[in-house]
């Protein structure tokens, strides 16, 4: 965050005024409009939902059963640091042929595996499964993210692509 702050603006820069007053009611409606036809967007919002509120709820949940249990606050962070150890290899789970078989078993068993997570009383198993957990959610994210490009409005990716682009060069130019 600071060091974009030292970062050169060759854009304009607007006020929060500014950009609240270019807030429109009537562009707010046409993408709701848009997500309310686009049928795929509304069954991965099903997925998508519980998998971002389970994944940002998992690193702050994770110590808790360790301290629980009697662990340490070191083990509690070495237990908890285990989860992001499978998501190193998530691009395994995208070169599956069956993604939506897989996407679906993910996530069943991730449900199952955070649900007994509620019952366990050992720091082992709660490492056991804090790993097993990391790949399930590696395997959904992979596929969840895909899925997710795929849905994008397709008119506008090549201008997203284009700015991202630009915006890489002129941050380069500058160092």
């Amino acid at each position: 965050f600071f060091i974009s702050l030292s970062l050169p603006d060759k854009a304009k820069r607007v006020s929060l005024a500014s950009s609240l007053n270019g807030f429109s009611f009537k562009s707010l409606r046409a993408s709701i409009t848009h997500f309310k036809h686009n049928k795929e967007a509304s069954k991965l919002l099903f997925f998508a939902l519980p998998y971002y509120f389970i994944a940002a709820m998992l690193p702050m949940v994770i110590p808790l059963f360790v301290a629980h249990v009697g662990g340490s606050l070191a083990l509690a962070c070495f237990v908890s640091a285990s989860f992001y150890v499978p998501m190193l290899f998530e691009s395994f789970f995208s070169t599956s042929k069956h993604k939506s078989k897989v996407l679906a078993i993910s996530f069943t068993i991730a449900v199952i595996l955070f649900g007994s997570l509620f019952f366990i009383s050992n720091v082992a198993l709660i490492f056991a499964l804090t790993i097993a957990l990391g790949m399930c959610f590696a395997a959904i994210s992979q596929i969840l993210s895909g899925h997710m490009t795929e849905l994008l409005y397709k008119k506008k990716i090549g201008e997203q692509i284009k700015e991202s682009v630009s915006r890489f060069k002129t941050a380069l130019k500058s160092d």
